[in-house]
């Protein structure tokens, strides 16, 4: 951005006229989503001054309004591109939450040490039961081996 007393004044009110480069540096503090003060301040003209400038130039107003979108647009176009071409599986997780909504499923492990009192008084009574069943079953089922020591 020039300097202010650089910038051209014309009229009664020393209105600024800007030129492509004002256009262009203004496009590029409103893409990293700059506030109106803060680009304001970075451009060394008043708050006032910028509103006056959106409201009589429809192309300031179209650069403040569009700038954050075509930035975007710009970024996640590379991120596609680096998810397809580079295969990035980092790059890949992040546009899927982003683009897809896709959230991969958070496993939850809980670790609770549960004796067989615990499992029969927790249950209600036909429960109890058929944990005694499948219990003697086990039991009937294993092959015991006697080993010499």
């Amino acid at each position: 951005m020039r300097p202010r007393e650089i910038m051209e004044k014309s009229g009664p009110g020393h209105k600024i006229t800007l030129v492509e480069e004002d256009y262009e540096r203004l496009a590029v503090l409103a893409g990293y989503g700059m506030k109106r003060n803060q680009i304001a301040n970075v451009m060394r003209i008043s708050l006032a001054t910028l509103n006056r400038l959106v409201d009589r130039d429809s192309r300031v107003s179209e650069i403040l309004a569009g700038a954050a979108d075509e930035i975007n647009a710009m970024v996640m176009g590379k991120a596609l591109k680096k998810c397809l071409e580079d295969e990035d599986s980092r790059m890949i997780q992040y546009w899927l939450n982003c683009q897809a909504r896709w959230n991969p499923a958070k496993v939850v492990e809980v670790e609770h040490k549960v004796t067989l009192k615990d499992m029969i008084l927790s249950a209600g009574r036909e429960e109890a039961k058929q944990i005694e069943a499948d219990l003697v079953d086990d039991v009937e089922d294993t092959e015991f081996k006697e080993v010499d020591d």
